[in-house]
Formats: structure tokens, sequence, C-alpha cells
């Protein structure tokens, strides 16, 4: 299977490509915003700064540093000019976006900040915090409009109606509540009970479902926290778990949050067999990767429908630190064949010219360097129909290889390059002199 019907198969029309890896944070990274024009990006760390990276280069604008402690949620005002961050240090620190310097720093709450969001004419910032409170603040004068109490546990979302004059604040006390900002009023509009297992009516997935498939993770923690919350429910339509769409999307942080619960099925498998850790193989999410095998709950060998271990998707998406993570463990099944076309973890290396991969595998010392599949075919035909030299020179260099080898139509690799009509050097000196010689001393 492709990587292409691998997303087809998960409901994903187009492929997505990695433009850059923004690299300069010590620590970890909790909060992410674009500016509205896309162009700027802004990151919140465990390092206690905020940095801003050119969207279209990947390259480091400015470092922003003020916070004692986690920048843990930030937000671009609409017009671009104003950047939010709020801390564990229970502040708030409004910054120029052009030139970096501190506008105003917004103090008043009184345990870490957990949301924020600028008002669309961007005159107004509200923040919600684990002192389960919310406050507006006025952007211009950095003054306190209004405390606004009735949550009992702490808010970890908010959101400004279109027209400023109404706000909606969520909480882990499983409540939803909306004010009049417009007036002011520290009284309710409506405190909705929302129903936290409901499905939705495109993917059949909770909340915490396509909290977990988005990455989320405050979202995810705060559902969660309600208790009520089925931890491990699975659409209807592919038969994922939350735990599944945060693997299959690389969402470190909202997998380790589930894990933590010790209430998933870490081997739970969706309609074709996939578990979370096939999903994160195929994907090549080596922290993912990690903390699924730190459980110790997870099987690396269990089999998908068709026959595919974490290995083999592993091994066909040339993943080469996910091939080494799972060979570490001692327990995978290097020549496991696939059920579809009886295709090994080498089979599916050479074929797609992951030389690494193969490489890695040949020095295990453990591989069957001349595996079969159901169609009689061997590594070294699969790398020799594609010509896939480095590949070839590996295999060939094990000298374990029949290069005659025939599959069940009587075609050799020779015979394979010869009609893609790969006429080179090494394979004319290394297979064909071979194939003449083992001729001439048959008789």
């Amino acid at each position: 299977m492709t990587r292409l019907s691998c997303a087809e198969a998960n409901g994903h029309g187009t492929m997505v490509k990695l433009l850059h890896t923004l690299e300069g944070h010590t620590k970890p990274i909790y909060t992410i915003a674009f500016s509205p024009d896309g162009r700027t990006l802004a990151s919140g760390s465990d390092d206690g700064t905020v940095k801003l990276w050119d969207a279209g280069s990947g390259a480091v604008l400015q470092t922003l540093e003020g916070h004692n402690r986690e920048v843990m949620a930030m937000a671009f005002s609409l017009d671009g000019r104003t950047l939010a961050s709020g801390s564990t240090d229970s502040t708030i620190k409004l910054w120029d976006a052009g030139s970096g310097a501190v506008l105003q720093t917004l103090e008043g709450h009184t345990k870490p900040i957990c949301a924020m969001a600028f008002s669309p004419d961007s005159k107004q910032l509200v923040s919600a915090s684990s002192d389960s409170t919310v406050k507006l603040w006025d952007t211009g004068s950095g003054m306190v409009l209004h405390t606004l109490e009735g949550h009992t546990k702490p808010i970890y979302a908010m959101a400004f109606s279109p027209d400023s004059k109404q706000l909606a604040s969520a909480s882990s006390d499983s409540s939803v509540k909306l004010w009049d900002t417009g007036s002011g009023a520290v009284s309710l509009l409506e405190t909705s009970k929302v129903k936290l297992n409901s499905k939705d009516t495109t993917y059949s997935q909770t909340p915490l479902s396509l909290a977990a498939r988005n990455g989320h993770k405050a979202v995810v923690k705060l559902l969660m926290e309600m208790g009520q919350v089925d931890i491990d429910p699975k659409d209807t339509e592919h038969g994922q778990t939350p735990l599944s769409l945060a693997a299959s999307n690389g969402h470190e942080i909202v997998v380790k949050l589930l894990l933590d619960t010790g209430r998933v099925e870490v081997d739970s498998r969706d309609n074709s067999g996939w578990t979370p850790l096939s999903f994160a193989t195929q994907g090549g999410h080596q922290t993912v990767v990690i903390l699924l095998l730190n459980t110790e709950k997870a099987d690396v060998d269990l089999k998908d429908e068709y026959g595919w271990t974490p290995l083999s998707w592993a091994a066909e998406n040339g993943h080469k630190t996910t091939v080494i993570l799972l060979l570490a463990t001692g327990k995978v099944d290097i020549d496991s064949k696939t059920i579809d076309y009886g295709q090994t973890p080498l089979s599916l290396a050479a074929s797609s010219r992951h030389e690494s991969v193969v490489k890695l595998l040949l020095d295990t010392g453990e591989v069957d360097v001349d595996s079969r599949d159901y169609s009689g075919r061997t590594p070294l035909s699969f790398a020799a129909q594609g010509w896939h030299e480095t590949v070839v020179k590996l295999l060939l260099d094990t000298g374990e290889v029949d290069v005659d080898s025939r599959d069940n139509s009587g075609r050799t690799p020779l015979s394979f390059a010869a009609q893609g009509e790969h006429e080179t050097i090494l394979l004319r000196n290394r297979l064909s002199i071979i194939s003449i010689d083992r001729f001439i001393r048959s008789y």
C-alpha cells in the first residue's frame, strides 16, 4: 500500500509537504499562532521565551524575553500589530509585533494564563486562567475592565463573537458561559451543559476525537478533566480512537495526555486493523513511537488485516529512526511477511529505494536477504527492476544473494533490469558476468 493510498484510506485527498523545521527553543513548545497575514509565526516555550519566525523562510526574526516561566498561550490582534503572550508566571505581555518591544505587562490573575483572545476591533483582550476567572483588558491602557467570575474550575478556551458584544468561556467545570461584554454585565447570558460524548455528523467523532485529531492539547486536557468523557470512543467511519487520531497526525503532547490517563487501549485497532503504533510508524512520528513503546503495552509485531507490521510500514516509508527504535525492542519479526503480497521489511525497503533502511536491516545479520514474496520475487529483484544502484550493491556485497533467483514466471533480477532498459556498468558486471560464469561452470 502506497503513502497516497494510506492517505485516501484515511479520508485525506491531498498530501502534505514539509516546508520548514523551526529550531531555536531550548525546551518544549506549548503554543503557536500565525499573524493574520500569515507571514509571521509566533511560538511560546517552556524556556520562557517567545520567538517570531518568518513563515516563508523559516528564519528567526526576533526572540522576545520577559516572562519568568513557561509561555502557555498566545494571540495576535486582528490588525497584526500586537502579540499577546500569557505565562504560568500569571502575567500577560503585549508586544509590538514589528519591533518586539514590550507595550504592556498585564497583571491581575493569580494563577497561570491558559487562553487569550483579542476582540475583532483589537481594542480589548480577554484572558482565561487556572484561577477560574476571566479578565477583560483595555489594550491601550492595560487596565482591567472587568473580572468575570462564575466558573468553578480552570478555564481553557475563550472566543469573542464577531461583533465583540459577547464572549464565550469554556471550563473544566463542564460548562460553557456566554457573557455580555457590551454592557460589561457579570451575569451570564447562558450556561450550556454540554454533551461530552456526542458525535458529529461528518466523521462520527466525539469532541475529544476531534480535538485529538487536530492537536488541540488544551481542549483535550479540558475534556478529560471533566471526568465524564469517553476516553476511547471509536468513530463509526474508520474505527479510530482519539489516541489513533493523535498518533497518526504526530500530536505528541496529546498522545502523552491520553497515555497518562492509563485508561486508553494502546493497541486499539481501527477497521483496517491499524493500531496507534501502526499510524505513528507510517508517518515516521518518532516521538510518538517512543511514547507508545515506553508504555510496554504496544505489540510491536501486531499485524493489520493486510499483514503489515509497524516495521513493515517504517521500512516501506523509509523512516530510518523509527526502524532503529523498533529493532531496539528485540521483539520484532524482522522477516515478517505481509499477507497481501508476502513482502518482508527488506523487500519493501529495497523496492522503495530506502538504502539506509536496507543497510540497517542487513547490519542486523538476522535478515533473510533472499526472502521470496508470493510471486517468487526477492529484494534484489525489486531493486534491480527500479535500478536502485546503491541498494543492489548493498545486497550483492552480502555475498548471500542468489543473483539468478527466478520468480514464479522464471524472471531473474537481470531480466527485470533488462526489461526496464537499465544498462549500467554495475549491473552488467555484477549480474551478467556472474550469471555467465555460473553457466560456463555448469558444463
